[in-house]
């Protein structure tokens, strides 16, 4: 279901897929064409890379997400998780419609992000729990060290 561009970036023969994969080898995150088949093209050694370690699911979930920006004509932002070796990978996907049915992929791994985003929620959790069950006074001061919040 997915193909990797070679040394000279032709794996279909058109123009734009060589200027596209001439374009991007250098770049650091992965970039990912989908074609108007639906298979999944690898425009750089890390999108390479990605399409590896990726099942048939979150390869078609990529598809999916390609092919409505693709019908709506418009950009895209979407964000999926898939496990990988290390856990569970939250990637942020910006896809931009391309002529012929087809759409450029910027993948973004935004892990970490996710990661300190439930880290902040958990602990937020936790600081609330605690002051509902206290039954002494508690403060919580700013910057400035002016009271923030009292019970």
């Amino acid at each position: 279901m997915e193909d990797t561009a070679d040394q000279a970036g032709v794996t279909d023969g058109s123009a734009s897929y060589v200027l596209a994969a001439k374009s991007f080898e250098g770049y650091g995150e992965p970039i990912i064409e989908v074609a108007a088949d639906q298979s999944l093209i690898a425009l750089n050694p890390t999108a390479a890379a990605l399409l590896e370690s990726l099942d048939e699911d979150d390869s078609a979930r990529i598809t999916r997400a390609a092919t409505t920006a693709v019908e709506r004509n418009c950009a895209l932002i979407e964000q999926i998780e898939f496990a990988a070796a290390a856990g569970t990978q939250s990637l942020q996907l910006t896809i931009m419609p391309l002529e012929d049915g087809r759409a450029a992929v910027i993948v973004r791994d935004a892990t970490l992000e996710a990661s300190l985003r439930l880290a902040l929620v958990d602990s937020r959790q936790r600081y609330k729990d605690f002051v509902e069950i206290s039954t002494d006074f508690s403060w919580e001061t700013n910057v400035d060290h002016k009271f923030a919040f009292v019970s």
